[in-house]
């Protein structure tokens, strides 16, 4: 749980700078990906970054997705390649 933990910190530092490229490209409502150690963010279109995933991961990526839309939430990935992991959540635009 502690490695979850810290990806998520550091998503949360760098907050600003995903909203502020989210923003960039708002009317597309892009998935937002934050890569690690890199710390590099990247603004996806939605079935771009879906056909990314495994099936499963597609799944559960389809039901956040459109309930951050619902909620005017931005859905966020970060992605530790040195820990093989994985975590995503739901953010406010604002």
């Amino acid at each position: 749980m502690a490695n979850k933990d810290a990806v998520f910190d550091v998503a949360c530092e760098r907050a600003d700078d995903i909203l502020r490229l989210y923003r960039q490209f708002a009317e597309k409502k892009p998935v937002m990906l934050l890569e690690l150690p890199s710390q590099r963010i990247y603004a996806y279109p939605y079935l771009e970054f879906k056909n990314t995933l495994s099936e499963r991961s597609q799944k559960m990526l389809d039901k956040e997705y459109h309930e951050a839309l619902a909620h005017h939430k931005i859905v966020v990935f970060v992605k530790d390649d040195d820990r093989r992991k994985m975590i995503s959540f739901s953010v406010e635009e604002e």
